[in-house]
């Protein structure tokens, strides 16, 4: 029996937490599993784990753009911060636009914003596997 359901019934005992009472016949009946399997990953292991995580996102960035060159890793670095430098420029057009606008306006200028931060957001990502990407380079 787990340590966590250990006296949490016995007979002649009145007991107040109806869930403990849940667990505890949940396991009498085996619905609760009588043994622990799992194992949690060692911390180690889990830097490991993101280590190749990003190792798996720079391979499928590299193959999905057809980068096979540092020069070109580097001009598609260029033209991504051109990119979101304009993107951030224009979402802060439509945040001074959404300052002055009426009611109804705000809506759909509010709804541009956030699309153009999602797209920042995805250009950022990018460049953030790009420089990974020249770092180990």
């Amino acid at each position: 029996m787990p340590s966590y359901l250990e006296g949490v019934w016995q007979r002649g005992q009145r007991t107040e937490n109806i869930y403990d009472l849940f667990q505890w016949w949940s396991y009498q009946i085996g619905a609760e599993p009588k043994w622990k399997d799992y194992e949690p990953t060692s911390p180690y292991m889990r830097e490991e784990i993101r280590k190749m995580d990003s190792l798996f996102e720079q391979v499928k960035f590299l193959a999905k753009s057809g980068i096979e060159t540092l020069s070109q890793l580097q001009t598609e670095m260029k033209d991504t911060e051109s990119q979101m430098a304009e993107e951030i420029q224009a979402r802060e057009k439509l945040r001074n636009k959404l300052r002055r606008a009426s009611p109804e306006e705000k809506e759909h200028y509010s709804k541009l914003r956030d699309q153009s931060t999602a797209r920042i957001q995805e250009l950022r990502k990018k460049m953030k596997t790009m420089t990974a990407i020249e770092a180990r380079s």
